[in-house]
Formats: structure tokens, sequence, C-alpha cells
């Protein structure tokens, strides 16, 4: 693990117990963005959001962390959003 993996988990994660990898990827004009999530053990476990932006010329990361109340609010939005999302587009 490199010394940015060593910081994230000390500083903001917590040992990450399951990485379900990268879930958006795009390019916006210069930037690039990556969007992922992990489960960690921080605090008897914890969900974060994880958006990274690369640009020519610089970085940024942020973390959103869910708890369980959180996390299972979120699924039910997701749930409710998720045909409206499916219907095509006019």
């Amino acid at each position: 693990m490199g010394l940015w993996g060593r910081l994230q988990r000390t500083l903001w994660t917590g040992e990450v117990l399951k990485d379900y990898g990268v879930m958006g990827d795009r390019r916006i004009g210069s930037g690039h963005r990556t969007l992922s999530v992990v489960l960690s053990d921080k605090h008897g476990g914890r969900v974060f959001l994880k958006e990274s932006w690369r640009a020519t010329l610089g970085f940024s990361v942020h973390f959103i962390e869910l708890d369980a109340e959180e996390a299972a609010r979120l699924e039910e939005a997701l749930r409710d959003a998720m045909p409206r999302l499916r219907e095509p587009q006019t």
C-alpha cells in the first residue's frame, strides 16, 4: 500500500472491509471524476462515498461518511428514484 493509501486509512476510512469499486467514471472539461464506495470498520462500520477529481494542475478527494441509518435512508431514496431514472428521456 502506498503512502496515500495509508494516510487515507489512518485519517478517514479506517480499515477497509470491502471495496465496491468504481461506481462512475467521467470526464468533465479538462477534469476527470471517479466515484467509488467502500465499507470500513471505522466506529463499528461505515460506508464511504469517495469522489476523486484529477486535472492537469491538481487533484481533489472528498469523502462522504454514512452510518447505518444514513445508508438505509440512501438505499430507500435510491429505490424510490431508480424507476424514474430508468424511464426513457423525452
